[in-house]
């Protein structure tokens, strides 16, 4: 899901997430004391962030997302969902009363409708700069991919680069095969704030009938779907379900384990409370293609 530097003095909190992933925490020693976070802010647009005090900061980049395709309206049109947002995290000495530029990342712009396919784009990269280190970076995930006829690939998750922790976003679902029939839309990819990105669900076949995919989020994939099936959406705390029937596949769970997940205020600020510990700037998971 990404890589990690160590340096001496440094130190990592190993937790498992399931049988086979373990989400990984690094706290940075730099040579003096570990690292210990009790302040979060949220920076938005583009300035200077101006520390109040010198010392260690946790730095956390989450790009945007790309905008997901748009499908046309004769049979056989498909638009697949856009890349979710690359993650960069680094922990750097600031200094107090001391301007660092930044810029969160332009939002990838919206689509009207006109009848004909239009592939989605990627939006800004969001950047944090501090001299003597290299610049910290996360960029868009890329805009979904449309046509007349399928097949059709998902939006490529975006990069990091500069930190200690960096993780490529998710990428949107693949339009694998349809029978030119039918409509087909995939759910976009996730931005891996912990620790790993999933993509959105792909459409294995289609059918005479609309066909979409899943969207990811942080506990899982996106639902696959077939033969007019709807794969249900990821949810916090798990994969959202595969729909090969047609019989709708089911919502992915929140972080509680309960679910279909309906959209918790709370379940969203307890993830940003846990993983997010620092200075965030933007955020955002792949667009469904439509």
């Amino acid at each position: 899901g990404g890589t990690a530097t160590l340096l001496p003095g440094d130190e990592i909190d190993i937790t498992a997430h399931t049988t086979t992933e373990f989400l990984i925490d690094v706290r940075r020693g730099a040579g003096i004391t570990s690292a210990v976070f009790t302040h979060q802010m949220i920076l938005r647009n583009s300035g200077n962030f101006i520390p109040k005090v010198t010392g260690l900061h946790r730095i956390t980049l989450i790009g945007v997302s790309g905008s997901g395709g748009v499908s046309g309206n004769t049979a056989g049109s498909c638009a697949s969902g856009a890349g979710g947002g690359g993650v960069c995290i680094d922990v750097r000495q600031l200094v107090a009363d001391t301007p660092y530029s930044y810029a969160a990342g332009s939002g990838a712009p919206s689509f009207t409708y006109a009848g004909a396919p239009a592939n989605g784009v990627a939006g800004g990269a969001a950047t944090f700069t501090v001299a003597g280190y290299a610049t910290m970076t996360a960029n868009s995930g890329q805009g979904g991919n449309a046509a007349a006829i399928g097949p059709v690939l998902g939006g490529l998750g975006g990069t990091a680069s500069g930190g200690a922790v960096n993780i490529t976003g998710g990428r949107g679902g693949n339009i694998i095969g349809n029978a030119n029939t039918g409509v087909y839309a995939t759910g976009g990819g996730a931005v891996g704030y912990q620790g790993k990105a999933y993509n959105g669900g792909d459409i294995i076949t289609g059918g005479s009938l609309a066909t979409a995919s899943g969207g990811a989020a942080g506990g899982g994939k996106g639902g696959d779907a077939a033969q007019g099936g709807k794969g249900g959406g990821a949810g916090a705390g798990g994969a959202g379900g595969d729909d090969l029937t047609g019989s709708g596949g089911a919502g992915g769970v929140n972080l509680e384990g309960v679910g279909p997940v309906t959209g918790s205020p709370s379940d969203a600020s307890a993830i940003l409370a846990k993983f997010l510990r620092g200075y965030l700037t933007a955020n955002g998971s792949g667009s469904a293609g439509i």
